[in-house]
């Protein structure tokens, strides 16, 4: 992926954009002219400190493009950081900068946005432990969604149990990699819709747990050795 790295804003036709990304309109594909518009805008009103996260940003990407191009990774990278308010107020600013066509427009393109957002989240799961017990939240996503990574995590939490005692723990990265090793998920980056999978209260009194432990379509021959590895504690 190609990277960009921003330094500081460059003024262009009165709107602060990051430096190095004109708005090319030859580089996206077949944006309106309202799209770049409010691109615009929302670069002038957040600033180029919120596109620091290069990668984010590359033309090359076709899925940081694969809507709405700029608008569109602004949007990702302001729920990524926990800033999805900031396209919205900032003191107001970029309300009182949008006209009404504009604001219908951006609604339109957040909502969907957002749809395409979640749709991608079901696919990914966040590996997490109410206590911090190293690598504390890692990231796996399964192409199709078919699988369900919840159950796949927690059966693995519950096998180690059974093999290396209840004194142990399996870290959370330990937990991801088998399931990129044996089901089929691969590792990604974090996401603001995926699902999280607490080994710790998931784990706590979980109804089903006979079925899920006798079902067969999770076995998988060599588990356990390529779980030890990951083992933190003794066992007892």
């Amino acid at each position: 992926m190609l990277e960009r790295a921003f330094d500081a804003p460059a003024q262009i036709d009165g709107a602060v954009v990051a430096e190095g990304v004109a708005p090319d309109k030859s580089a996206m594909p077949d944006h309106s002219e309202l799209t770049l518009g409010l691109a615009e805008k929302a670069f002038a009103i957040i600033g180029a400190d919120t596109f620091t996260v290069s990668a984010r940003l590359s033309v090359d990407d076709p899925r940081t493009l694969r809507n709405f191009g700029l608008l569109e990774s602004m949007l990702l990278m302001a729920y990524n950081d926990g800033k999805a308010d900031a396209l919205h107020d900032r003191g107001g600013a970029v309300g009182d900068a949008m006209s009404s066509e504009e604001h219908e427009h951006f609604d339109a393109m957040a909502a969907e946005v957002e749809g395409d957002l979640k749709a991608e989240g079901a696919k990914i799961y966040r590996i997490t432990h109410h206590y911090d017990i190293g690598n504390q939240d890692v990231y796996v996503e399964h192409p199709t969604g078919d699988v369900d990574g919840k159950q796949v995590a927690l059966y693995l939490w519950f096998k180690a149990w059974d093999w290396f005692g209840s004194s142990v723990l399996i870290s959370n990265l330990g937990i991801a990699s088998v399931m990129v090793a044996f089901y089929g998920f691969r590792h990604c980056a974090a996401h603001p819709f995926s699902t999280t999978v607490d080994l710790y209260s998931d784990a706590e009194g979980l109804p089903g747990y006979d079925a899920l432990m006798s079902d067969a379509s999770l076995h998988r021959e060599g588990l356990r050795d390529a779980m030890a590895p990951h083992v933190v504690g003794s066992a007892g």
